[in-house]
């Protein structure tokens, strides 16, 4: 366990295990070069025409990152376990947003927008879900 203050590192090892989680592989996984390794710790995989990104989170300390073709999830760093509450609340929040800009913009066009991403009864989950938050 990683001293207080003080965060955690990604090793190649860890990062193999949740490539081989994720993607059923780790082959090609390297450590990139394009980020300061005292704070971030970053490996990258191509799978056909995608880079697969595993690295550690800016915040919260402990949490690691995983992005492939514009979807993500959140391991814990010690036990290299999926985190599904910190996905899940990425995903209201992401929700949630969605509705606020729908509220300030073109309503037709956002309401359009969020059912062909959504479908329509996603949608009104959503709707529900904010309640009044908006």
């Amino acid at each position: 366990m990683a001293k207080a203050g003080k965060r955690p590192k990604l090793t190649l090892k860890a990062a193999k295990a949740i490539a081989i989680k994720e993607f059923g592989t780790a082959a090609g996984l390297t450590a990139t070069d394009y980020v300061d390794f005292n704070i971030v710790q970053s490996y990258e995989m191509s799978i056909g025409k995608y880079n697969a990104v595993i690295s550690t989170a800016y915040q919260p300390n402990g949490i690691v990152y995983v992005s492939f073709a514009g979807n993500y999830t959140f391991y814990d760093m010690n036990t290299l376990e999926e985190n599904t509450k910190l996905i899940e609340n990425r995903i209201r929040q992401n929700r949630l947003e969605d509705l606020r800009d729908m509220a300030t913009c073109d309503h037709d066009l956002m309401l359009k927008a969020l059912i062909e991403e959504h479908g329509l009864e996603s949608c009104r989950n959503m709707l529900e879900e904010a309640g009044g938050r908006l």
